[in-house]
């Protein structure tokens, strides 16, 4: 099943969303618009997901999907899910996306930050549900309260990236533009509260970004 599942116009009033507006009315729907730095930076995150989960056959939601890359991403990778719906805010993305999308994906307009049904997938919990770069304009209070409903949501697993507060902040990857930093230690702090089944890594983009997955099968 490929295309768009069309959705209301998510109002621009979200203060997390303006940048995506912004950048959206600027660069119409393109890679520039997801705000990623670049997309060799966007392929490590990838990777690193991957390291982390093994996708194949899974159910998945992709909170912030921007165009969609993840889905094809793991289909150019040969990791076929049997379910993709992604996640986002601004319809002209989602579009998009959709365009692209491989089998088995489609693309949903919505902002899982306000949306009590956006983890919900076929009526029923997703294997997994992952946010990649999707919580960088939330505050940290946001991020944990939005985290706190996806992992109340998933049926398997939750991953999520962030920009780490423990760097030097040095290099290219220094420049967060709207971008909030977390501290990974309260984010590791958050997710040990709710399994003990909790991996960490910040061994990559020179510890400007962290990753976090938590797995239900220790509950």
């Amino acid at each position: 099943m490929n295309g768009n599942e069309q959705q209301p116009e998510v109002p621009r009033w979200a203060p997390y969303l303006d940048p995506y507006r912004d950048a959206v009315d600027r660069f119409g729907p393109s890679f520039e618009a997801t705000l990623w730095a670049n997309e060799r930076f966007q392929t490590i995150r990838f990777q690193v997901f991957c390291s982390l989960f093994d996708f194949t056959d899974a159910t998945i939601i992709d909170a912030g999907a921007g165009d969609g890359a993840l889905a094809r991403y793991l289909h150019e990778q040969k990791i076929y899910a049997r379910r993709y719906l992604g996640l986002e805010a601004m319809p002209e993305m989602a579009e998009r996306a959709a365009s692209m999308a491989p089998p088995n994906a489609t693309h949903k307009v919505a902002d899982f930050a306000t949306d009590p049904s956006a983890f919900v997938l076929d009526g029923a919990a997703p294997t997994v549900i992952v946010f990649s770069g999707s919580l960088n304009t939330f505050t940290q209070r946001l991020a944990l309260e939005t985290l706190d409903r996806a992992w109340a949501a998933t049926g398997g697993a939750l991953l999520f990236n962030f920009l780490s507060t423990r760097t030097d902040k040095a290099g290219p990857a220094g420049d967060t533009g709207p971008a909030n930093r977390f501290d990974p230690l309260v984010l590791l702090d958050w997710a040990l509260a709710k399994t003990l089944s909790v991996a960490f890594r910040q061994d990559y983009l020179r510890g400007h970004d962290a990753t976090i997955a938590m797995y239900r099968d220790a509950d």
